[in-house]
């Protein structure tokens, strides 16, 4: 994976970063939100694949994957409850490397539809990369390191797939349909790491073209094609690594999304925010929209307070 960069051609300019300055910047802060930063400086058209793997040989890889298998099996694990600090450190490493996730998958998705993710990455003070496209397989291997294993669904299921192009059924009434994968889903054990991101088509009762595929996304940092919102938005630039990974799960009983917010503490904090209305059951729209995190047939936002609210959909 030899890089062919950093013979040859102009000079960085004064206060730009070079070719190869994330072995520098790993060197400095060896940790995987590092190479979050260093993909986001790597120059125009370089190649990212040799950062991927010597980030991969790292000791600290071997870390978070040790971490991660903790929390591969519901069954093995808690939601997070105040005061557990190991499991909400390996959530906020998890969450790390979904960063590391999001800006190397950006080059697969369609180009933003108007200005809104320009004026987001603008108030949020971050620039898109322009490193070369990484091949979705060198992604796969990359996060195989941690424990990750690609899996390709046809049937559409919101735990499993991201919507990132819609087209409008002829019949309102036509289920979602995945007609292509831009990428595969990685699976650590039955814990969601990423979903696989899909093209579908719909009719309106389902999923509306411009809506489904381009209404913000929650839980997520970085898309290219739409607005996003995570818990690390507005933070500081360390406070904002303080944000846990949503975990969603698949088991052989069940789906279980947002297992975290089914902890006492969301629910405090779910009830502190909006009293009686966080013991109202979950209407289909909303449910939809902790599912597939974001809206499908109409731009208006859920409360914030559903943003705290799990489903768990095991049977007993």
């Amino acid at each position: 994976m030899a890089s062919e960069h950093g013979r040859g051609g102009k000079a960085p300019r004064a206060g730009q970063p070079g070719p190869q300055c994330w072995r520098r910047m790993l060197g400095e802060f060896p940790a995987v939100r590092q190479v979050f930063h260093a993909l986001c400086v790597t120059g125009e058209g370089e190649d990212a694949t040799e950062l991927l793997y010597f980030a991969a040989r790292q000791e600290w890889m071997a870390e978070l994957s040790r971490r991660a298998e903790s929390v591969a099996r519901l069954d093995d694990t808690v939601p997070l409850e105040q005061g557990d600090e190991d499991l909400q450190e390996t959530l906020w490493e998890l969450y790390a490397a979904s960063r590391v996730r999001d800006v190397l998958l950006m080059a697969h998705q369609p180009g933003p539809a108007d200005d809104s993710v320009r004026e987001l990455d603008e108030a949020l003070g971050r620039k898109q990369p322009g490193f070369r496209l990484v091949p979705v397989d060198q992604i796969t291997q990359f996060f195989g390191v941690i424990g990750c294993q690609p899996i390709t669904q046809s049937s559409f299921d919101p735990i499993l797939h991201e919507i990132i192009t819609c087209e409008a059924a002829g019949e309102p009434d036509t289920p979602i349909q995945v007609t292509g994968h831009a990428w595969p889903a990685l699976m650590i054990g039955e814990l969601v790491f990423t979903r696989a991101g899909v093209h579908v088509r719909a009719g309106s009762a389902y999923a509306a073209p411009g809506i489904a595929d381009r209404s913000t996304l929650h839980w997520e940092y970085w898309r290219r094609h739409r607005t996003t919102s995570d818990g690390s938005f507005w933070w500081g630039h360390n406070s904002q690594w303080r944000t846990e990974c949503r975990r969603d799960y698949i088991t052989s009983r069940g789906h279980v999304f947002d297992f975290d917010a089914l902890s006492s503490t969301s629910r405090r904090r779910r009830q502190s925010l909006a009293g009686d209305i966080a013991q109202q059951p979950l209407t289909a729209d909303q449910a939809s929209f902790i599912k597939n995190r974001c809206q499908l047939r109409t731009g208006d936002e859920p409360g914030f307070h559903y943003l705290d609210y799990g489903i768990d959909e095991r049977r007993n």
